[in-house]
């Protein structure tokens, strides 16, 4: 017994209901707890008969998998089988498929990539040199890039510094031949590194991956001594504050006792 519609533009629930719906989705949701069993099957074991399409919202009230397979035992007839599912919006797909697409290009890149050494290098002389942020998000734009190429936009020397993986497989002096870039503006970031260790482990780059984590712990191994040294002077300039007024002290009775 489906919804049908009224000739004002509701919907009402079989022939007999009220027209107390503005949409066909919202009879079908207010009627289905009545008629509905409560019971979820992966698969239908026969044909579907009837097939109802609600928006992702009201899916998930109903299940979080994006699907309701059930049937419906009707008087004195054969049991009905009814599939719920939503149509993704469009944008949706779209996403979907850029994400799909962006992936596929990436394991096609990587499939001839390997570390790169000089960027490497580099990363290692800047955690060295402490030129460290430590705490900001990492973001990488065009405007990046093309900064770490110079006024001429040529110096691929330098560019390729600021890479841990290089593609082999894509033309010499191409932005495409460099992959995960760590740093920017003289500067390597933790949350770079953080995430090319996450990606590298995605695509299966052990040798990315690892070089990624021996640069975070050299991050923090600084970032350690540094505060161990600052408490340091701390402790010392106390120890020493303390001996000063010890002196002043003993030269004040010196001075009274004469």
């Amino acid at each position: 017994m489906p919804c049908e519609e009224c000739e004002e533009g509701l919907y009402k629930w079989g022939e007999t209901g009220e027209c107390l719906y503005e949409t066909l989705e919202d009879c079908q949701l207010a009627n289905q707890g009545e008629h509905l069993e409560e019971a979820l099957k992966p698969q239908a074991d026969e044909p579907v008969d009837w097939t109802y399409n609600f928006t992702k919202e009201q899916m998930e009230e109903l299940h979080r998998e994006g699907e309701l397979l059930v049937e419906v035992d009707r008087d004195d007839e054969k049991p009905m089988t009814l599939l719920f599912t939503y149509e993704k919006e469009e944008e949706e797909k779209e996403l979907e498929e850029d994400i799909e697409e962006e992936k596929e290009e990436e394991e096609e890149i990587y499939a001839k990539s390997r570390l790169n050494s000089k960027g490497y290098d580099n990363a290692a002389s800047l955690v060295e040199s402490d030129n460290v942020d430590r705490d900001s998000d990492w973001s990488f734009s065009s405007e990046d890039g093309n900064a770490l190429l110079g006024e001429d936009g040529d110096d691929w020397e330098n560019y390729a510094k600021w890479f841990l993986l290089e593609n082999e497989d894509a033309s010499e002096e191409t932005k495409d031949r460099y992959k995960f870039p760590f740093g920017k503006e003289g500067k390597i970031y933790r949350s770079a590194l953080s995430a090319i260790r996450q990606r590298a482990g995605q695509f299966g780059y052990d040798d990315v991956f690892e070089a990624a984590g021996k640069l975070i712990e050299m991050i923090d191994k600084e970032e350690d001594e540094v505060v161990l040294d600052k408490e340091y002077a701390k402790l010392t300039k106390a120890m020493l504050d303390d001996e000063l007024d010890v002196y002043i002290d003993k030269i004040t009775n010196a001075i009274k006792k004469l």
